[in-house]
């Protein structure tokens, strides 16, 4: 009776409330199955593969934070032995929660055996991307050249075809299509 005492006394919150919506509890044995039941996390390894399967990375949100919730997501799914199957499922949630198609099949060229090295093979590649490119004179590749400068379309007379205002609308009706 003592710890049934005491076990009502420390309930706070939503926790607390789980008392009131069971009524009467007589032991502490029940009250400890209703809160198993309510946060626990045994039988709700369907919803764990769901968020799993679900979840992708948010705008800002760094791969190593992905990382963390996708090995968390992984655990709570597939509870028991850790295997190499589920460092193959890991690795799969991993590539679908980067929501980028072209990185994903960079990343399986490589054939990463689990999370960790498709974690360190997203990295590289999105370190890689963040560079701009240079061409072996230090001057920049031919992404950047442009930016900044008008370009015009020349015709065989060395006359202007397109002013810079014509430029401009024709780029908002691309922008816009």
């Amino acid at each position: 009776m003592d710890r049934l005492f005491q076990l009502r006394a420390s309930l706070e919150g939503p926790a607390g409330q789980i008392l009131w919506d069971a009524g009467t509890t007589n032991s502490v044995r029940s009250v400890i199955r209703l809160l198993r039941a309510r946060y626990g996390s045994e039988g709700q390894a369907e919803r764990f593969r769901a968020e799993l399967t679900a979840r992708r990375r948010r705008p800002g949100e760094s791969l190593q934070s992905l990382y963390q919730d996708i090995c968390r997501l992984v655990a709570l799914a597939y509870p028991g032995p850790v295997s190499s199957l589920l460092g193959i499922v890991g690795r799969d949630a991993l590539l679908d929660a980067l929501n980028d198609p072209a990185l994903r099949v960079r990343i399986l060229e490589w054939e990463p055996k689990g999370l960790d090295e498709a974690l360190q093979l997203a990295c590289r590649f999105e370190a890689y991307g963040k560079t701009p490119s240079t061409n072996l004179d230090g001057t920049e590749g031919d992404r950047d050249r442009h930016r900044g400068h008008p370009v015009r379309a020349m015709t065989s007379g060395n006359k202007a075809v397109e002013t810079d205002e014509q430029l401009r609308q024709l780029s908002r009706q691309v922008a816009e299509l």
